[in-house]
């Protein structure tokens, strides 16, 4: 799968980040408010890809996308 994070210039602060399988199936979605994401650190990228798993495998087994689970910023903030 992967991720993709929508973000704005004027809010750097404010991100949704939207989680796909490889079918392209939106997997799962989150809102991340008060916290710039620095793509260029490795920690961050590999704590996207823990929720990237986990999120696919969720939805292997239940079929519907979460959202907003907190799953992005518990890692994030640790």
């Amino acid at each position: 799968g992967y991720w993709v994070i929508e973000t704005n210039t004027h809010t750097p602060k404010l991100n949704t980040i939207y989680f796909y399988n490889t079918n392209n199936e939106l997997v799962y979605k989150e809102k991340v408010d008060g916290v710039v994401i620095n793509l260029k650190k490795r920690r961050v990228k590999m704590n996207l890809k823990k929720v990237l798993d986990q999120s696919v495998i969720a939805y292997n087994k239940t079929q519907k996308a979460a959202e907003n689970e907190m799953l992005v910023i518990n890692l994030i903030k640790h």
